[in-house]
């Protein structure tokens, strides 16, 4: 899963990286829109903040 943060710290462009499919793509996007519904901090380098990519790793375990 991976989500963009701009210069603001609004999230956006929530896509999958890799699919596994059998509805835990749609679990994993609901949980990630539910994490990053507030503002983040915006990445800052030499000063300036920037937009980003950032990479969710999600591991799911079944019992």
């Amino acid at each position: 899963m991976s989500l963009e943060i701009d210069k603001s710290g609004n999230t956006s462009n929530y896509k999958y990286v890799k699919s596994i499919g059998y509805g835990m793509d749609e679990a994993a996007m609901r949980v990630l829109k539910e994490i990053s519904s507030t503002n983040w901090i915006p990445a800052v380098y030499q000063g300036k903040k920037l937009k980003v990519e950032y990479h969710f790793p999600v591991v799911f375990k079944l019992d």
